[in-house]
């Protein structure tokens, strides 16, 4: 959000003071994003969109209109005027921005009028994702005092979301904000302010669900790949000198933070503001996107080249990055994990990523019968949901749908099953070569148990679709015994 680009989150939370929406209200705020790919009209339906299901429930759909806006902001009914929130409080909603990363927003600038749409159309698409996920897992409101305090869960948001095109530098910058009006209507029938602790702890969980999803679109759609540079997934096939070229807004930010001596991320806040210039009320999208195309130009990147990294013919992913997921989840040295924490590594661990709802039916498999939100979410041992040594080496990666992810989870509990009942080093043997004298050896129940298993491996790993090569020892030899 502050153009810090080795930690640049994806999903930004900020609070709100300001009850009129001005700023997001202005002509302005309609930028290039909605109306670029459509070949430079503007956007029919004007400069904002009412999202939420809460907005939904007071009666708000299609453009934002400036007084309604106001209305909402200020905790009161869009029809009537009427307060629904009894004591409103300085806060008077959240700006959640989710931004496209770098390689993706030049795809949208650079690209011709379908390539343009697609990825318009995929972010926005991914930003109803992450914010769907908002609804269900990160609202809530307190009800309650003292030790009899508690959260509970809320019919949704009322939301009005913008999309904007270019930074403050006149980069490619494809981002949405949705104002989200702190108000809550809880599951006990009543309107109160938002706890707002939800939104930002969930920030990071929506960020990488947010991109997951993005991905997926993309890689669907126009067959793109991807790579991890600086633990952030990237375009494949767009050259590093070509995103700085494209980054003046977080190289101002860095030489504000350099001359300074700072680098904490509230000095880079500090930094973002007071770099933060007027945008240009003379922006005109064709004259934009015609310096845009000299740019790349001149850094090496022209219409053949974007091409070459579209239409790429893509392998089947086996699973999901484990080494990915594991490390996010267990670098931060916490002694538990939440969902949230879960969701955003499984999200990261995605290469090419997978569908939002794909991602929370796998998570709700590793994580069952989760039912907190907000803040309130329980803690797990980081062993709950990362698999054994044991499980990897005979199953491979866990499958990235939730279906095929049941099965996995099948045999690797008996794989578990296993290891308790003849030990660790007995696990650890079942993808060792037996001879047939060393097989001969095992008491009958121990084998037993090893045919079955062994069989149960294989049955996965074929309905997974993966080559199960050579079974894990040379059981198919001896199954006479079983």
């Amino acid at each position: 959000m502050f153009g810090l680009p080795s930690d640049t989150p994806r999903f930004g939370v900020a609070r709100l003071t300001d009850g009129t929406g001005a700023y997001y209200l202005a002509d302005m705020a309609t930028e290039l994003g909605p109306f670029a790919a459509r070949g430079g009209e503007a956007h029919p339906d004007g400069p904002g969109r009412w999202v939420g299901r809460a907005a939904s429930g007071l009666g708000l759909c299609g453009s934002v209109d400036r007084e309604v806006l106001g209305r909402v902001l200020s905790g009161c009914s869009p029809t009537s005027g009427r307060s629904l929130v009894v004591r409103p409080g300085p806060v008077r909603g959240y700006d959640l921005t989710v931004s496209a990363p770098k390689s993706v927003s030049l795809l949208f600038a650079l690209g011709a009028s379908p390539v343009a749409a697609e990825v318009l159309g995929a972010h926005e698409e991914a930003v109803g994702e992450a914010i769907g996920y908002v609804e269900r897992r990160a609202l809530a409101v307190r009800r309650g005092s003292g030790e009899d305090r508690h959260l509970l869960p809320t019919g949704g948001l009322t939301g009005a979301r913008f999309t904007h095109g270019v930074s403050r530098a006149l980069d490619p910058h494809l981002h949405s904000h949705v104002v989200v009006a702190n108000l809550g209507h809880g599951t006990d029938g009543r309107w109160s302010a938002l706890d707002g602790r939800g939104l930002f702890a969930h920030a990071r969980a929506a960020g990488a669900l947010y991109e997951a999803q993005l991905r997926y679109r993309l890689s669907e759609r126009l067959g793109v790949e991807w790579v991890v540079r600086d633990g952030q997934h990237r375009v494949d096939g767009i050259d590093p000198v070509v995103l700085g070229g494209f980054a003046l807004r977080g190289a101002e930010i860095r030489a504000h933070l350099a001359e300074r001596s700072f680098s904490s991320r509230r000095a880079g806040r500090v930094a973002w503001a007071a770099t933060r210039d007027q945008k240009d009320p003379a922006l005109d999208a064709t004259g934009v996107k015609g310096r845009w195309a000299e740019r790349a130009a001149a850094l090496g990147l022209d219409p053949g080249g974007l091409s070459a990294i579209l239409d790429r013919p893509l392998d089947p992913l086996v699973g999901i990055d484990e080494h990915r997921f594991a490390a996010s989840l267990l670098t931060n040295g916490q002694p538990e994990v939440s969902r949230r924490n879960v969701v955003r590594a499984w999200s990261g661990a995605l290469g090419r990523g997978a569908p939002a709802e794909e991602i929370e039916r796998c998570v709700d498999r590793l994580l069952p019968s989760e039912t907190g939100v907000g803040v309130a979410e329980p803690g797990h041992a980081p062993a709950a949901v990362v698999p054994s040594a044991a499980a990897l080496r005979l199953l491979g990666a866990r499958p990235t749908s939730g279906h095929q992810l049941g099965h996995w989870q099948e045999a690797a509990a008996g794989i578990a099953r296993y290891s308790t009942r003849w030990g660790h080093d007995a696990a650890a043997d079942l993808g060792r070569e037996c001879g047939g004298a060393e097989l001969a050896g095992l008491p009958a129940r121990r084998l037993a148990d090893r045919l079955a298993l062994s069989r149960s491996v294989q049955e996965v790993r074929r309905r997974l679709g993966r080559d199960p090569g050579r079974e894990p020892d040379r059981l198919a030899r001896h199954r006479s015994r079983d």
